[in-house]
């Protein structure tokens, strides 16, 4: 237990700095990053999303995608200031956690659920006062509030982390969530990959209608780089395309034998 205490808290209060809106929304500058010394698994990464982009970033497994992903909420940390990965113009790093995941929702591909109701679940770590209406519209943009409507209680019906309701349910569950805290950056990592096609398609629909959001997928299905307005394809922890479905599929080899995997 001293180990765990000895580790400084990230939830000190800290400064927040000035956020820049101008510019691009987030860029990277050959980003190197390893688990294990000597073992990089982002080499060189240079990438830049604008404000309200939709993207998939794609590749085989291990190819670097959901540490990319976990980078951009402060997951995991570079080595240094990090000025590799700028956020609105300031080095991530130096701007606070609380105050980085105010801007960044973050929905993984394993959804923890909590005990407590349904409702505790959906609130869980967003700001108070969010309204009923808001609530049945991030339920309905995620595709749970049938769900929830059928359950012996409704929203007021007892959840439990040993598998009161399915794993398709705990990733719509926890999109819904994410969209409460209203962030103006949505990264999914993977986390539509328990739904079927159809649930799929209508949950991605929805979400491609919000407006004023940026949303960065993980796509494990390239159903989703089909719709999106940009596809960043990695492999070996380097980006080795960027641009349409159509365009990678017409020109760019690796990209075309993801798809003929």
């Amino acid at each position: 237990m001293n180990e765990v205490f000895e580790v400084p808290s990230e939830f000190v209060e800290a400064q927040p700095v000035d956020i820049d809106n101008e510019g691009p929304l987030l860029f990277l500058d050959n980003v190197d990053f390893e688990y294990q010394h000597g073992q990089p698994v982002l080499k060189g990464m240079s990438l830049t999303v604008q404000q309200g982009e939709r993207l998939a970033l794609v590749g085989v497994s291990g190819s670097g995608k959901s540490t990319l992903a976990k980078l951009l909420v402060r997951f995991l940390e570079l080595e240094g200031d990090g000025g590799g990965v700028l956020y609105m113009g300031q080095p991530m790093k130096q701007i606070p956690k609380q105050q980085l995941r105010k801007f960044i929702s973050y929905v993984p591909q394993e959804v923890q659920v909590f005990t407590g109701t349904v409702l505790e679940n959906l609130l869980l770590g967003c700001p108070d006062g969010i309204s009923q209406a808001k609530i049945i519209e991030a339920c309905q943009t995620a595709c749970i509030l049938e769900d929830i409507q059928s359950m012996s209680q409704g929203f007021n019906s007892e959840l439990s982390p040993s598998g009161s309701i399915s794993g398709g349910q705990r990733q719509r569950l926890a999109i819904a969530r994410a969209l409460l805290r209203d962030s103006s950056v949505l990264v999914l990592d993977e986390s539509t990959s328990n739904l079927d096609l159809l649930t799929e398609k209508k949950v991605i629909d929805n979400l491609l209608k919000l407006k004023n959001k940026t949303i960065l997928f993980v796509a494990h299905r390239l159903t989703i780089a089909e719709r999106v307005d940009r596809v960043v394809m990695l492999k070996d922890g380097r980006v080795v395309g960027d641009g349409t479905h159509e365009e990678l599929l017409e020109k760019n080899p690796h990209y075309q034998e993801l798809v003929n995997h």
